[in-house]
C-alpha cells in the first residue's frame, strides 16, 4: 500500500468516482432523485468530494483485504513482483 503504484491507482478511481457522482446527477440523476438540484459550484463540488472519498475508501479496504492493491478481486495488483532467481 505505501508504494508509488498503489496511490496512482488511488487517485485514478479518486477521478473517476468524482466524475461519475456529478455525471450521474447532470446526465440525468436529477430526474430520479429529485432532491439533487445543484444551483452552486459548491454543491457540484461537494457531490464530486463524495464520490472521491467513496473511491478511497473503498480502494484502502481493498487492500486491507486482498494486500496486494486497490482491487477487491486482484484484477489489479500494484505489489512489485519478486525478483527473478539468481543463477548459480
Amino acid at each position: 500500500m505505501w508504494n508509488k503504484a498503489f496511490w496512482k491507482a488511488v487517485v485514478e478511481r479518486m477521478v473517476r468516482g468524482a466524475a461519475v457522482a456529478v455525471g450521474a446527477v447532470w446526465l440525468g440523476g436529477d430526474v430520479v432523485f429529485d432532491s439533487f438540484n445543484l444551483h452552486t459550484w459548491s454543491q457540484v463540488g461537494n457531490l464530486a468530494l463524495s464520490g472521491a472519498f467513496l473511491a478511497l475508501i473503498l480502494s484502502v479496504g481493498g487492500n486491507a483485504i486482498t494486500k496486494s492493491g486497490p482491487s477487491f478481486n486482484n484484477s489489479e495488483t500494484t505489489n512489485p513482483p519478486p525478483p527473478p532467481p539468481v543463477a548459480a
